[in-house]
């Protein structure tokens, strides 16, 4: 069984010698005295067997925890206890069937006393201490593995860390303090400025671009190596070469080497620093927005290299690629080959550089183009699609990726929308030509006008009576089969009996005034288009 560290405290705490109580023995039974026994380790004690107030004899003694404590003698009545560790038992005595136990404590001895190393300490700011703390009991022997906490009544000036190391802030003093199971110990801890030794610069030695810096640090050192604080000042020998800032920056202006120095108090620290030259800052590109090109054609990418003043470079190796080759390739030079259609990445690269731009490849440019059918012979109301083919310049046609442009010379009568559908709205004589471009390229479809045909007639009046010598108009009306009327069809009148009555070709009816005697009847029949129809006039006196 183990203790706590706040049991076995409390356990100190609370007993003042190493026993206490009274016998265990019950009225007229078997006991133990002391009731109650509290040890620290290498600690002995004598425990007696009692029996009504009487010392018991023949009586046998054991500890439940050997590790804790063991019986070293027993005599008669007598046993002697010996502590070997912290932590809680029990010891017994027995005599025949019956039985008496006390419970043992066996606890840390107590802290008494507290000691500082070293005493009144010196160190300087950023400096550091070590401190320890020896801990010892009442007797003065040491004591170990026992926790010591510190403290700094001015963490300003000093400050010190769970592990007794101090760290100097300000000039000044400062109280530590260590503290152990209620005891405690101060010593003085005094600040300095240190005085500094050497300055050592960083990064050295140092190589930077032409146009570039780099942050240098001073550190000011004591005689110990120990950082201390410090302002440097900065200076170069050559300031054509490089040049430093107050804070320490360096900036490469020309090619070759210099130095660079910094001083802290009267100490004087330095570096080589070796301008180089300039390195690549910015490529501008004359595609960075990206490129496009039809199938076959080529784009020449032109790159300048630029470094961080804007100047141009040369003689710096740029490298160009495309991640699809087989949309489009790209050569050393930089000139983009389109193979394809779809889509490519190019990369351009310069030392530490990287730009990318995207290529879209369309259908090859038109070289030519033809139209199917290049003829047709329509009249009004009639349709006909002219399907248009886009021929590159290697004789192949162009399957997809091309639009065309659809113009009638006279849109009026007729017309034709982006899909090469051709309508004639009005017939009149002649032709009308339909052309077709594509990437510059044009090609003409021919459509003759026919007039319609006709589907039948209709004539009026139908029937008439007129009396001899007089006129009368007969009118006929072409018409096509979908009942529309056709104005511009030529109409033909006949009479079937011309020494009654004639008629012109405008329909005009003409009856014979010398007509005398019995009504008569005269045919006037009126044909166009192969269609006839007839309307019939009676002559009366």
């Amino acid at each position: 069984m183990r203790l706590s560290l706040g049991s076995l405290l409390l356990a100190v705490v609370a007993t003042a010698a190493c026993h206490s109580g009274d016998s265990t023995a019950p009225a007229g039974g078997l006991g133990i005295a002391p009731g109650a026994v509290y040890l620290t380790p290498g600690d002995s004690i004598t425990l007696s067997a009692q029996r009504s107030g009487s010392t018991e004899v023949n009586v046998t003694w054991s500890s439940a925890d050997t590790s804790v404590v063991v019986v070293t003698q027993s005599a008669g009545a007598a046993a002697m206890l010996r502590a070997k560790k912290i932590g809680l038992t029990t010891v017994t005595v027995s005599k025949g069937g019956e039985a008496a136990s006390v419970p043992v404590s066996v606890v840390a001895p107590a802290v008494s006393h507290i000691a500082i190393n070293p005493s009144g300490p010196t160190t300087h700011i950023d400096g550091r201490v070590q401190l320890t703390a020896e801990v010892r009991n009442a007797d003065g022997e040491l004591l170990t593995n026992r926790h010591v906490g510190w403290a700094s009544n001015n963490t300003a000036i000093a400050s010190i860390d769970d592990n007794g190391m101090v760290l100097g802030r300000q000039i000044g003093s400062a109280i530590i303090t260590a503290y152990s199971e209620g005891q405690q110990a101060s010593t003085i801890v005094y600040v300095t400025q240190a005085i500094v030794a050497t300055v050592v610069l960083r990064p050295s030695p140092v190589v930077v671009a032409r146009y570039d810096s780099v942050q240098m640090r001073a550190i000011p050192l004591d005689v110990h190596l120990d950082t201390l604080q410090g302002r440097a000042t900065w200076y170069s020998s050559d300031t054509t070469i490089a040049k430093v800032g107050t804070n320490g920056v360096v900036y490469g202006r020309k090619q070759g080497s210099t130095t660079i120095l910094a001083q802290v108090d009267d100490k004087v620290g330095s570096t080589t620093i070796t301008v180089g030259p300039a390195r690549a800052a910015s490529l501008e590109i004359s595609t960075a927005n990206g490129l496009a090109l039809a199938k076959y054609e080529q784009g020449q990418v032109i790159v300048h290299v630029r470094d961080v003043a804007g100047n141009e470079l040369f003689g710096h190796t740029v490298v160009f690629a495309s991640n699809n080759s087989g949309i489009a390739s790209i050569s050393n030079t930089g000139l983009v080959t389109a193979v394809e259609q779809g889509t490519a990445t190019i990369s351009v690269d310069c030392e530490a550089l990287h730009h990318t731009f995207g290529v879209a490849i369309t259908a090859p440019l038109a070289a030519s183009v033809s139209v199917n059918p290049s003829s047709a012979s329509l009249t009004e109301g009639d349709t006909v699609r002219v399907v248009p083919t886009a021929t590159d310049s290697h004789g192949n046609p162009i399957l997809r990726g091309k639009s065309f442009t659809f113009v009638s010379s006279q849109p009026a009568d007729v017309g034709v929308d982006q899909n090469g559908l051709v309508t004639v709205y009005n017939y009149h004589p002649g032709s009308v030509s339909i052309r077709v471009t594509c990437d510059g390229q044009t090609a003409t479809a021919v459509i003759t006008l026919v007039p319609p045909a006709v589907a039948f007639l209709t004539i009026s009046p139908a029937q008439a009576t007129v009396s001899a010598g007089s006129r009368i108009v007969v009118s006929a009306t072409a018409y096509d089969s979908q009942g529309r009327t056709l104005p511009t069809a030529p109409v033909v009148y006949v009479s079937n009996d011309l020494n009654h009555a004639t008629v012109d070709q405008n329909g005009v009816v003409q009856t014979d005034p010398n007509h005398v005697g019995a009504t008569g009847q005269v045919t006037i029949t009126a044909s166009s288009g192969g269609k006839q129809i007839s309307a019939v006039i009676t002559i009366i006196p």
